[in-house]
């Protein structure tokens, strides 16, 4: 499996449990556009026959607050990258899939 957004939070969670249940994980952070496509472009000819790419996301995607314009628009862009793999590489049995937090702070 990749998943973005390792280096720490929900991403860093889901990658440490996918690997304690038995799955090889390769994880991506930073840039979770250009890095991830770049992860997954090597990962996922690997991975036919069945896999699955975690893209983790965030509420920003669709309700961004002040001030979070660029990480609002890469998360907004992290979905409909997973929309297209998911239709481009489900008829070689990889599924794509963002897990999207709710808020986790309130000002």
């Amino acid at each position: 499996m990749v998943v973005t957004g390792t280096a720490s939070g929900i991403g860093g969670a889901t990658a440490r449990l996918l690997t304690e249940e038995g799955a090889v994980v390769v994880g991506v952070d930073r840039d979770p556009v250009d890095a991830g496509l770049g992860a997954r472009g090597a990962a996922v000819p690997a991975m036919f026959g069945g896999g699955g790419l975690v893209h983790v996301g965030s509420y920003s995607a669709r309700l961004p607050e002040i001030g979070t314009m660029a990480y609002a628009a890469a998360k907004l862009s992290l979905l409909a990258a997973s929309a297209s793999l998911a239709t481009n590489f489900s008829p070689q049995g990889i599924r794509s899939n963002v897990p999207t937090t709710t808020p986790s702070r309130w000002t």
